[in-house]
């Protein structure tokens, strides 16, 4: 069990996919996600980024086992 945030370079990102909802922040904009997993395998999270210029915004959402 980690005891605070982790770093990016401490796991592995797979791809980017398309999402279906728009934005959380209300620009409207398209969003893409992506898996992060762990390197020490007990960890999977997940990656948002706004797709509008604009906006930009990025956001995590912790995976279950968090």
């Amino acid at each position: 069990m980690h005891t605070g945030p982790m770093k990016d370079s401490d796991g592995e990102f797979a791809g980017w996919h398309d999402d279906d909802r728009p934005c959380r922040h209300g620009c409207g904009g398209a969003v893409k996600w992506r898996e992060w997993d762990s390197s020490c395998g007990g960890y999977t999270d997940y990656n948002y980024r706004c797709q509008n210029p604009a906006c930009g915004k990025s956001w995590w959402v912790d995976g279950i086992d968090s």
